[in-house]
């Protein structure tokens, strides 16, 4: 019995040494995790935020406007060739044209 009572004093000793190092330990890890993080932060708001997102904006902005000019000018030729292609060989065109139309009342025009 009083080898059972040693070993709850040693096991209540060892638990009460490790509870005091982990409270010890507790402020020196968040003391380095804040210095950690703080170097990060800093990192990244380094920058002056507004302006970098005001650039990025502007330059989204111009992207945009050309792609919208490119494809413009794309559909423009597209449809140039188009309407030359039509005006040099119609039939091709009036016969696709006829058999869509067909096909679209024969589906439409089904009862089930």
């Amino acid at each position: 019995m009083e080898k059972s009572n040693y070993s709850n004093e040693k096991i209540s000793e060892a638990l009460k040494m490790l509870d005091d190092a982990a409270k010890s330990k507790k402020k020196e890890v968040q003391d380095l995790l804040r210095d950690k993080y703080q170097n990060i932060k800093d990192a990244i708001t380094g920058f002056d935020s507004k302006e970098r997102i005001e650039s990025i904006k502007q330059s989204a902005a111009n992207a945009a406007a050309k792609a919208r000019e490119l494809s413009e000018d794309r559909v423009k030729e597209i449809a140039k060739k188009t309407d030359q292609n039509v005006h040099d060989n119609p039939w091709p065109y009036i016969g696709g044209a006829a058999f869509c139309s067909l096909l679209i009342g024969y589906i439409l025009g089904r009862k089930d």
